[in-house]
């Protein structure tokens, strides 16, 4: 799509595709290159890392990303939000670094939001994940639960939910549940692009 930016710091051919791009069994000559894809508001994304993980960013999000991992770590920087359905690598976790908040797993499929000035939310659809907060040790959190932390309380709360709500954008539907009319049209701007 071209209202969607990406900054890339290596030249390479990778596959680009209908509102997705594929860095999957590509090799860059550079092993520290970093690319960054940034989402217009009203516009989806989704992207292949090299170790195979999708990401699907939605509108006005930005993902940093190396195009090729470490050979110990895989780690990507979000803001806004995205949907990642990870790569199962035994020997290298995957962490994602969302406003000071890091998330930390081996494959499985969680949602991150970190449009909200003040928090950060971590829905687990599948799998299991290590939030560590700020200053703080690693939480662990089970499929269909909900981790949000508040910038403001500095504290991180973890609950069962409906993962529904959070997660239907990823399917192109937006359910709102207990939302104030101010989330909802917060949201629906994004959305749209209005």
């Amino acid at each position: 799509n071209g209202s969607n930016r990406i900054i890339l710091e290596d030249s390479l051919a990778v596959r680009n595709g209908n509102n997705n791009i594929d860095y999957s069994g590509i090799a860059s000559a550079k092993s520290n290159a970093y690319n960054t894809l940034k989402t217009s508001p009203g516009k989806e994304y989704s992207i292949t890392l090299s170790d195979g993980t999708i990401v699907h960013l939605n509108s006005a999000s930005i993902l940093r990303f190396p195009v090729n991992f470490q050979e110990n770590i895989r780690e990507v920087t979000l803001e806004g939000e995205g949907y990642f359905t990870v790569a199962k690598d035994a020997k290298r976790p995957f962490v994602v670094q969302a406003k000071g908040i890091q998330i930390r797993q081996y494959g499985t499929v969680f949602n991150v939001n970190t449009y909200a000035p003040d928090k950060v939310e971590i829905v687990l659809v599948k799998g299991s994940v290590g939030i560590t907060p700020p200053n703080s040790k690693q939480v662990m959190i089970k499929p269909y639960q909900l981790a949000e932390y508040s910038n403001q309380d500095e504290a991180l709360v973890v609950k069962d939910v409906d993962i529904e709500p959070y997660t239907s954008w990823h399917a192109g539907e937006l359910i709102f549940e207990n939302k104030s009319m101010k989330d909802i049209m917060n949201t629906l701007s994004l959305w749209y692009g209005v």
